[in-house]
């Protein structure tokens, strides 16, 4: 006021989505950008940071990752998502929240989350992908897409939903994922996808980045880099190959290749392959 500092502001604002919850929880830091404040005389207050807090809520059934390792969950019926050396990886919050029979949300920080246990054709998350199974939904949040990512490192895709499941994906970079469909993703449930990557994928016959057989949402995202290799193939779709209900708003499909078509296959679509179920 008057060009000389005072200690006299109140600043008041609202959590996102209105409250806060456990989905949260960590240390909020509030910071005076350039340009907000001006007082009577038309001077701009400095940026700094004002002040910092830390929510802590506790809930039921949200799981909150604190490693970048991938350890299976130790004891499924002990009511906890940890591992034998008592961390919540990635994949024991997902090997618990498929069996919890309630709605569940696992949170991961910014990290790289490589998978590291071989086992393809497995269905209950404990080897190769990451399989959703729950048909009381699991919601999947991430730090972002420029910072945490899930690379499967080629053992397997990433993520499998399962016919009659439903998940929700935030956040997220789905990366390096090889399988016959889906290299990334595979969905045969009710999946929405919202503000993730999916890149660097592949599969031999159909869809690179995502295949989908189920309902799907994709919001916000980008689906890049992602390609199939069998130019045999009937099928392709370099990001997503589709046979279920699929809807993309506001989304990009960039650099995906397909070989399927180049035999005369009746396969292609480098970006898309929408064909009938």
């Amino acid at each position: 006021v008057d060009g000389q500092d005072r200690d006299a502001a109140v600043y008041t604002f609202t959590a996102p989505g209105g409250t806060f919850d456990a989905t949260e929880n960590g240390t909020w830091f509030v910071s005076l950008r350039e340009g907000e404040i001006l007082d009577n005389l038309g001077l701009y207050s400095a940026p700094r940071e004002l002040g910092q807090f830390n929510v802590s809520i506790d809930a039921a059934n949200v799981f909150f990752v604190n490693t970048t390792l991938d350890t299976i969950d130790a004891n499924l019926g002990d009511g906890v998502a940890e591992d034998s050396a008592g961390r919540t990886s990635l994949r024991a919050a997902i090997m618990h929240a498929n069996q919890a029979g309630a709605a569940t949300t696992i949170v991961i920080p910014d990290g790289v989350y490589a998978l590291t246990i071989p086992g393809k054709l497995e269905d209950a998350a404990a080897t190769g992908d990451l399989d959703l199974t729950s048909s009381q939904g699991i919601t999947i949040v991430g730090g972002g897409a420029l910072s945490t990512t899930i690379d499967a490192q080629q053992l397997d895709r990433v993520f499998d939903v399962a016919a009659g499941a439903t998940a929700t994906i935030n956040g997220v970079h789905i990366r390096n994922g090889n399988a016959d469909q889906g290299g990334g993703l595979q969905n045969s449930g009710t999946l929405s996808l919202s503000a993730i990557v999916v890149g660097q994928n592949n599969a031999r016959t159909a869809g690179g980045g995502l295949s989908n057989s189920g309902t799907i949402d994709i919001t916000g995202s980008s689906i890049e880099d992602n390609d199939t290799t069998d130019s045999l193939s009937a099928q392709g779709g370099g990001g997503l190959f589709n046979t279920g209900t699929a809807r993309v708003n506001g989304s990009s499909l960039a650099r995906n290749t397909t070989a399927a078509g180049f035999a005369e296959s009746g396969g292609g679509g480098g970006g898309i392959h929408n064909a009938d179920s």
